[in-house]
């Protein structure tokens, strides 16, 4: 009855006021986006697959063998190149903001773990 549907409305709050909290999270920001319903339950979904296959694509290609550093640590500029190959459609305007805002510092040597 109305207890039920208080603690609903309750639960629904909650979900809310946490996914906005943790909105800086990549996941977490979707699941805003998918609350406020800006963004489609494919896209989220799609853009999982995809990283998983990214990953798998990474791990094949770039296998080091040089386990002092990871299994998964690549340079800077592998990885970059990588994903230039991988998103060919991208344009300069994406790559430049990608290398400025999302790679960490350093020169193109810099060793990365790409998981």
């Amino acid at each position: 009855g109305e207890e039920a549907a208080e603690q609903v409305a309750e639960f629904a709050i909650n979900i809310y006021a946490s996914v906005r909290r943790y909105a800086a999270e990549p996941d977490f920001l979707a699941y805003l986006l998918l609350l406020l319903n800006k963004l489609p339950d494919t896209a989220v979904r799609d853009n999982k697959l995809f990283c998983t296959e990214l990953l798998r694509l990474f791990t094949t290609h770039f296998e080091t063998g040089d386990s002092s550093h990871g299994a998964n640590t690549i340079t800077k500029s592998k990885f970059f190149w990588g994903l230039r190959e991988v998103l060919q459609n991208k344009d300069q305007k994406m790559w430049q903001d990608m290398a400025t805002f999302a790679f960490p510092g350093g020169a193109g040597d810099t060793l990365i773990d790409f998981e």
